[in-house]
């Protein structure tokens, strides 16, 4: 029985820079679904609770309306689950058949503890910082239970790896798509249909390409896409969003909400509100919020050399063992018309990015530039665009996230 859920976020959070900078690890966009409305659907349990760093939490409860403060703070068969977890069906229900003992239970991946259940604990929801320091006692006299085939994500590129996997898992939670239906799209020309989703009031102009053979395609409500262009599954397209004309979608690939997208896309995920209206490529990487990619930005996911890549966040470098791998961008960062990035690139938050030639691997936040010698960007200029940009989809910036953003342009160096 589980009567509580707690969703919290390890203490390896700032591996999944730059994205932990303006959001929590649960809200990570995995498949159709973030992360924590995955966890919710499945497990249907209605007291849900979220644990994380103090700014980020607020910011997450603020923007998502979240009710966390349970009643009382002692609970009853609570289950405490790592938000960086990509949770199944499958692995759901080997958690909930361990829930039938009178014991305590960790729950562990390859060594890594991925979640608690807890028979009952005296808890404080919102300490982040005494996490693991109230449940360390259940190590103590708890089962210990292996949860096979869990995607975790340890560092941001993770989340590339498993779309297809994901997408499938949630059409089976999501109950709103329909099959597409080939007369209700006149001059569409869709290869397996059957494995095409359509949501509500989707509009799909005539010549387009949609080719769901080699895994799923979901276009949620209000997806506009434009003549000529082309989708290969498998693939997510977020609510209201905009595929441009001519648009080259090809494989593994999650566009959040209210996004625009054209040119080449590969194995790539847009969080939400983030624009690539124009040519140029986009391969193996993942995009934050609010990031507008100008005219004609590509960037390199692979080495000339075939060589494995490494990424150099601000605290570590991370040898991938992975061929390609392209553009981690932080939310509200810009590119002009033109720019290049480097294969295995990560960008801060808020940064405008304008330098010619291939810039260095690792740009940090609040850049105006992009090269090693640039300046750094005005906070307060920096706050005033980002409010420009939400407010023109109509979305006011909170105080949570512009406390944010003076932290961030405070302490990262």
């Amino acid at each position: 029985m589980i009567e509580n859920l707690i969703i919290y976020e390890n203490k390896r959070v700032d591996d999944i820079y730059p994205f932990n900078i303006m959001h929590c690890s649960w809200e990570l966009r995995t498949g159709i679904y973030l992360n924590y409305e995955r966890i919710i659907r499945i497990s249907g349990c209605k007291n849900t609770y979220f644990i994380g760093r103090e700014l980020q939490l607020k910011s997450f409860i603020n923007k998502f309306k979240i009710n966390n403060l349970p009643k009382s703070n002692k609970l009853s068969n609570t289950l405490f689950i790592d938000g960086a977890i990509s949770l199944t069906s499958d692995n759901y229900n080997t958690i909930w058949q361990s829930t039938d003992s009178n014991k305590n239970v960790i729950y562990m991946h390859n060594d890594t503890i991925i979640g608690y259940y807890c028979k009952t604990i005296d808890f404080d929801v919102l300490n982040y910082y005494n996490l693991i320091d109230q449940l360390s006692p259940l190590i103590i006299n708890s089962n210990k239970i292996e949860i096979k085939d869990i995607q975790i994500t340890n560092y941001l590129w993770d989340t590339l790896n498993n779309i297809e996997s994901m997408i499938n898992e949630d059409i089976k939670l999501a109950k709103n798509h329909n099959l597409f239906y080939a007369p209700a799209y006149h001059n569409v020309f869709a290869i397996a249909p059957n494995n095409i989703y359509i949501g509500n009031n989707v509009k799909i102009a005539p010549s387009v390409y949609i080719d769901a053979s080699s895994g799923p395609i979901v276009i949620d409500d209000n997806v506009v896409i434009m003549g000529l262009a082309g989708l290969i599954g498998p693939m997510y397209i977020g609510k209201n969003t905009f595929i441009k004309m001519g648009a080259k979608i090809y494989e593994n690939n999650l566009i959040g909400n209210w996004c625009k997208v054209g040119g080449e896309v590969e194995n790539s995920i847009f969080q939400s509100y983030s624009n690539k209206q124009h040519d140029g490529y986009l391969g193996h990487s993942y995009i934050g919020e609010w990031v507008n990619l100008g005219a004609d930005t590509n960037n390199s996911d692979l080495k000339n050399t075939y060589s494995k890549i490494k990424m150099r966040l601000p605290h570590k470098t991370i040898q991938t063992e992975k061929t390609m791998l392209g553009l981690m961008c932080g939310d509200h960062t810009k590119s002009a018309i033109n720019t290049q990035f480097n294969t295995g690139t990560v960008i801060g938050i808020s940064s405008i990015i304008f330098d010619s030639g291939f810039l260095p691997t690792t740009i940090p936040s609040f850049t105006y530039g992009g090269n090693s010698n640039s300046k750094k960007y005005n906070i307060d200029q920096a706050i005033e665009t980002a409010k420009i940009m939400m407010n023109r989809r109509k979305v006011k910036m909170s105080d949570e996230e512009i406390a944010i953003m003076k932290h961030y342009f405070n302490n990262e160096q």
